[in-house]
């Protein structure tokens, strides 16, 4: 069973990009069940709420792997 995500916030940001120039980008910072909070960002220019979670969800899926393979199953 898929551990629900909760997002915590989504904010922008800006980081340095390859030649100086500043590149705005869209974080989101998400709880997987219990454990986090984890976040992906995506360029702004390349932001759409599908792209973004598609991205959630990838993340999600790999913690949810490795809690699947490393804890025991809740009581």
């Amino acid at each position: 069973m898929a551990l629900p995500i909760t997002v915590l916030r989504q904010t922008h940001q800006t980081q340095l990009a390859p030649g100086g120039t500043v590149q705005r980008l869209v974080r989101i910072d998400f709880n997987v069940g219990q454990d986090g909070p984890f976040n992906v960002s995506i360029p702004e220019d390349e932001y759409s709420s599908d792209a973004l979670l598609a991205k959630v969800r990838a993340v999600a899926d790999e913690i949810q792997k490795t809690r699947d393979a490393l804890a025991p199953p809740p009581k």
